[in-house]
C-alpha cells in the first residue's frame, strides 16, 4: 500500500497506523524520535503532526512505534537504545 503525504523528503520507517472516531493516526521511526500523521481517509493525504516524543544526546535510536488506547487514555509503546543503555 502506498501512501500520500503533506511533506516531502521524509520517510515513515516502521509505520504503525491507529483509528480512533474515524480519524486515523500513523506514528513512524524518525530520526529525532517518533513523528505523527493524520487523516480522515486511509487511502488520502495524510498530514504531519510533528514529532510526538523524543529524546537528545548522543547515541539514540527508536523504532517501531505503536499505540493503545484504554478506556480514555492513550499510551505508546516504543523501543530506543539511548548510549550503551537498551531501553523498552
Amino acid at each position: 500500500m502506498k501512501l500520500s503525504f503533506n511533506v516531502q523528503n521524509k520517510s515513515q520507517a516502521d509505520p504503525f497506523i491507529f483509528e480512533d472516531g474515524g480519524r486515523f493516526y500513523l506514528y513512524v521511526t524518525a530520526g529525532e524520535g517518533v513523528e505523527a500523521y493524520s487523516s480522515d481517509d486511509i487511502f488520502g493525504t495524510w498530514k504531519f503532526e510533528g514529532v510526538v516524543t523524543k529524546l537528545t544526546g548522543e547515541g539514540k535510536t527508536f523504532w517501531a512505534p505503536s499505540i493503545i488506547k484504554i478506556e480514555d487514555k492513550y499510551y505508546m509503546y516504543v523501543s530506543f537504545i539511548r548510549g550503551n543503555e537498551f531501553q523498552f
